[in-house]
């Protein structure tokens, strides 16, 4: 894998936590909301519930039509807020519970509505103490009970939304962490690896490259993988063949150089031996004094040299000794001449 695509990888999975994270924050709020107004709306049925209890018995003590008024005020409050359950409230549980609260409800509406309705038709005086026979005794009894089951669902509704607000805290709390130490520990995990490799490439691609800058030019540095290190590592050893090339052209240019001088002084010793040649020939082309009696030469000093010697000293000339047959006859006059 190419350390930029390892990096962008990095950077992917960072911003996929993030993501995550963020996504998970905001089903968490969301569900944290949602559970928390589901316990506002509970809250305020036991608050309604529980001042209904109150005019309940406010009235039944002592008789004021205000009190009956406020408790059918009070009623359709409760009303409202137990018909608008059912779109806060999804588990089968709390369905439960808030379909009892509602049966609880409408008989204690209806149970205590009936009363009200019969102390209103018998027009009882206002603080006057109620005179309660059996049936109303039990109806009352009725209501009570009804009322205290009311109370009792709302109040079971109560704890069962609480809770679920504390799992869905609990939840989100555990997504986040699950989330931050997951991507965490990937984010960290490819890092490291992604580091130790460039690290060691680089520390290898190092040393290789100093021992082809030290100047074996034959060295090459083992390439492996796909990555920007062999990349690099490739340039490196293009860089070094063509350095050799141009090292081994150096060379032979050097070496043709030292051949051509090389020539250049034989051409100059040759030039300089002719020279010097012509000027031995010239000096023996011109009119050489000779003596008449014994044939020396005299040279450019005015010393007599044997003719011999002066040729030999001022041309490329030996010369080897021999007789003639003139001179063989005076000086051997009864050998034969065959003899030489």
């Amino acid at each position: 894998m190419k350390i930029r695509t390892r990096l962008k990888f990095n950077t992917w999975i960072t911003v996929g936590v993030i993501m995550l994270m963020t996504l998970s924050l905001a089903w968490s709020f969301r569900e944290i909301d949602k559970t928390d107004r589901n316990e506002i709306l509970v809250e305020e049925m036991r608050k309604v519930a529980f001042e209904r209890i109150l005019l309940r018995d406010e009235y039944l003590l002592y008789q004021e039509e205000r009190a009956g008024i406020q408790w059918h005020a009070k009623s359709e409050i409760l009303r409202g807020l137990l018909e608008s359950g059912p779109e806060h409230f999804t588990s089968k549980k709390d369905k439960a519970l808030l379909q009892d609260a509602r049966k609880d409800f409408d008989a204690t509406v209806s149970g205590f509505s009936t009363i009200l309705e019969k102390y209103k038709r018998e027009k009882r005086s206002v603080g006057k103490k109620l005179a309660f026979d059996e049936a109303d005794s039990r109806l009352i009894g009725q209501v009570f009970l009804k009322a205290y089951a009311l109370q009792d669902s709302i109040n079971r509704l109560y704890e069962s939304t609480e809770m679920e607000a504390v799992t869905t805290r609990n939840r989100g709390f555990i997504l986040i962490i699950f989330f931050v130490l997951g991507g965490g520990v990937a984010i960290i995990l490819n890092s490291i690896v992604a580091g130790r490799i460039v690290a060691k490439g680089v520390m290898k691609l190092h040393e290789e490259v100093g021992i082809i800058g030290s100047g074996n030019l034959d060295y090459r540095i083992d390439v492996e993988g796909d990555d920007e290190l062999a990349a690099l590592a490739r340039a490196s050893n293009d860089m070094a063949a063509r350095l050799k090339e141009s090292h081994t052209s150096m060379a032979s240019l050097q070496q043709e150089i030292i051949e051509r001088k090389r020539i250049e002084e034989e051409r100059e010793k040759l030039i300089k031996d002719l020279q010097e040649a012509l000027a031995r020939v010239k000096v023996l082309s011109g009119m050489l004094p000779i003596c008449s009696s014994c044939k020396k030469v005299r040279d450019d000093k005015g010393y007599w040299n044997q003719i011999e010697v002066y040729v030999r000293d001022h041309s490329e000339a030996e010369f080897t000794h021999g007789i003639c047959p003139e001179c063989f006859k005076k000086l051997y006059p009864n050998e034969p001449l065959e003899d030489l």
